[in-house]
């Protein structure tokens, strides 16, 4: 095959030498990876607002609707580890096929022509965003949760058995 008829990808891999299976796999991966680029903010963002509400209206609604708060949380912590792993999941595609493809020492050119060392990089500094972001969410959920608790505890001691368990 020559230079001028080589297939190539916007991402900038050659894939005139894989294999349909690779192919597909490599191009699932990828959709993946670029389809979730502002999810993992956008998780951030809704989970960290309704939280917020939630907290700071804490003694005016009821307590089945802060349950929803938490609940819908939880849900997006889950999506965050799912897209961790799957971010971390295409980097070990790419590392696969660099050392099914390797390095040809006659013309010095890369079969899958990409900085490997700079692509795992930023994927690694994707996959520290992703779980920072859900580490963040979990913290604040932790305290909310406990500031509930602490909530109800005080409402209970002051209104009495009777009270609480109406509430």
């Amino acid at each position: 095959m020559t230079e001028d008829n080589k297939e190539k990808s916007a991402d900038g891999f050659e894939y005139s030498q894989l294999k349909d299976a690779e192919r597909d796999e490599l191009n699932e991966a990828f959709k993946m990876f670029f389809d979730t680029e502002y999810s993992s903010l956008f998780n951030v963002i809704v989970a960290f607002t309704g939280l917020l509400l939630g907290t700071l209206s804490a003694s005016r609604i009821h307590p089945l609707v802060n349950l929803g708060i938490v609940v819908v949380t939880t849900v997006l912590i889950l999506r965050q580890v799912n897209r961790t792993e799957k971010t971390s999941e295409l980097s070990k595609v790419i590392a696969r096929l660099h050392k099914e493809y390797p390095r040809d020492a006659a013309n010095h050119s890369t079969t899958l022509e990409i900085d490997s060392f700079n692509f795992h990089r930023s994927v690694s500094k994707r996959i520290f965003r992703e779980a920072s972001a859900g580490a963040f969410i979990l913290c604040f959920l932790v305290y909310v949760i406990i500031e509930h608790a602490l909530r109800y505890v005080e409402y209970c001691n002051s209104a009495g058995a009777f009270a609480c368990l109406l509430r």
